[in-house]
């Protein structure tokens, strides 16, 4: 059976040319021939196209071979040129295969022209599927940077994917993954080089997705068996497609299909839709490697980003957990000291607000937060008989007293999650001018957290009833504040706090 040859000659001699052909057809070959004899019918025939192979010429009465392949190079188009003509000199052969002739075939000798044409597009196939191998390889790589560049979304990645695997494969791609429960493949990722038709698609799709227990199309999601049909027919699309996507998919004109699955972990999660459409591209077997190696760095991807949101679930609960927990040993707390009964939450609300007013960080606002919950944990270490004195405490019950802040470090410290809450129920007894405890730190030395909390802290117990005395009016406790200011608590703090307080809405 004679094989198909795209066939573009430069000839002006007929005879040559019948006898030219006549060799070809004799070695095999049925030539789809164009003959041209001038440089305007050669530049305009080099766009009308593929040819597989440029049989030229070495003299014409209005062009040359050296002409052609000047042409040939400026075109940037990989197609072989072989000089057919009859006796030059050998300077002249060495000077036309210099200037891009793959061979020189003598009209005297035209049994060297098959094997030569043979050679010659075995070679410039050679490089045209090393070319595309490298630009794969490209695209690969770039898909790739995408897809990781947010492990977060997927989207991005998956989206560029369809926009690379229609422009150098097919001419549409849809990537969809199945619904949550495993009955539809919701599309993800659309592209089709026309605007409107791809939204025309994307409307049709979500309206009227792939069933997977139903069509070929949606047993790819089932099997994990690939698809490809190369030559797809209306009865194929009956079989292949959901029958309210029909009419869609027939005014496009699907000419070829592949389809993948995209899988990880042996688990089917998705498809990948590749479409050849008449008379664009044409998906063959020879796609697949590309195409299952996309599919897969694509369900890599979307892996990789369901495992962060599954941890920032599981993150999220464990922090609701932890925060309840704090909140419960808060409310345990209070209710052991009944005196300060909502002590706790008030002091803690405050907190974060004042905490924001000084310009903390979130994660800062977030610790004081925990640290404020937890500032009298350590008094767990102190004996009720001590915590619920009426009266005076003793100087040995004072110095059990002030040992509550080094039992808060003792409980909080091997809770690595706590560890950096521990500001205040550490350091919050601490004074500004170094006449606290536990370690008698002085000025800046002491945590900015804990410097805010002990006014808070003072605030709050002034503005409450005591055995030992009855609750402050707010200016006697401002006034209070600002005698202390610089002796018990931080100048620039008491200022801050005292423009905060004026303003009514912000306090209990």
């Amino acid at each position: 059976m004679s094989e198909p040859l795209r066939l573009l000659m430069i000839e002006d001699s007929a005879t040559d040319a019948g006898l030219i052909t006549r060799q070809l057809v004799k070695g095999g070959y049925l030539p789809q021939l164009l003959r041209v004899e001038t440089q305007e019918e050669f530049s305009a025939a080099l766009t009308e196209n593929p040819w597989q192979i440029i049989l030229c010429d070495y003299n014409l009465p209005a062009f040359s071979a050296p002409q052609a392949l000047t042409l040939l190079r400026g075109s940037g188009r990989d197609i072989p040129c072989i000089v057919v003509s009859g006796f030059v000199g050998e300077e002249t052969a060495v000077s036309l295969m210099k200037g891009g002739a793959v061979d020189f075939v003598l009209k005297d000798n035209l049994s060297r022209l098959v094997p030569a044409v043979q050679r010659e597009i075995r070679e410039a196939e050679v490089r045209r599927q090393n070319r595309r191998n490298g630009e794969r390889l490209r695209l690969l790589d770039e898909i790739s940077l995408a897809l990781s560049r947010n492990f977060r979304d997927y989207r991005e990645g998956v989206e560029l994917a369809a926009r690379h695997s229609a422009e150098t494969i097919g001419d549409l791609c849809l990537i969809s993954l199945l619904s949550e429960d495993g009955q539809w493949l919701d599309p993800v990722a659309l592209y089709h080089p026309d605007p409107t038709v791809r939204q025309e698609l994307r409307d049709c799709l979500t309206a009227h997705p792939f069933p997977v227990n139903r069509g070929s199309c949606g047993q790819v999601a089932t099997t994990g068996q690939q698809l490809l049909i190369t030559d797809f027919s209306p009865e194929e699309a009956r079989h292949a497609m959901n029958p309210d996507q029909l009419p869609q998919l027939d005014r496009l004109g699907i000419g070829s299909l592949l389809i993948v699955p995209l899988s990880t972990h042996g688990q089917i999660i998705g498809t990948f839709w590749l479409a050849g459409i008449i008379p664009g591209k044409t998906i063959n077997p020879d796609d697949f490697p590309f195409v299952q190696e996309l599919a897969n760095r694509v369900a890599i991807s979307v892996d990789n980003a369901n495992l962060y949101t599954d941890l920032q679930r599981s993150n999220l609960n464990l922090k609701v957990a932890y925060d309840t927990t704090l909140e419960g040993w808060s409310r345990a707390l209070d209710l052991r000291d009944r005196e300060t009964e909502g002590h706790s939450r008030r002091v803690t609300s405050l907190t974060d607000l004042l905490a924001r007013q000084a310009g903390m960080t979130e994660t800062e606002v977030l610790q004081a937060h925990r640290g404020a919950l937890l500032h009298d944990i350590g008094k767990m270490g102190v004996p009720d008989a001590i915590l619920h004195k009426s009266g005076t405490l003793t100087e040995e019950e004072w110095r059990i007293m002030r040992r509550h802040p080094g039992h808060a470090l003792d409980l909080l410290w091997p809770i690595e999650y706590l560890r950096p809450a521990l500001d205040i129920p550490y350091c919050h007894h601490e004074r500004w001018d170094g006449s606290g405890y536990p370690r008698g730190l002085k000025g800046e030395e002491i945590p900015v957290a804990a410097r805010l909390f002990a006014i808070v802290d003072n605030w709050d117990a002034l503005r409450s009833d005591r055995p030992y005395r009855q609750k402050w009016g707010e200016e006697q406790i401002l006034e209070y504040l600002r005698a202390k200011s610089g002796i018990l608590f931080d100048p620039q703090a008491v200022e801050l706090f005292i423009r905060f307080i004026g303003n009514r809405t912000n306090v209990d």
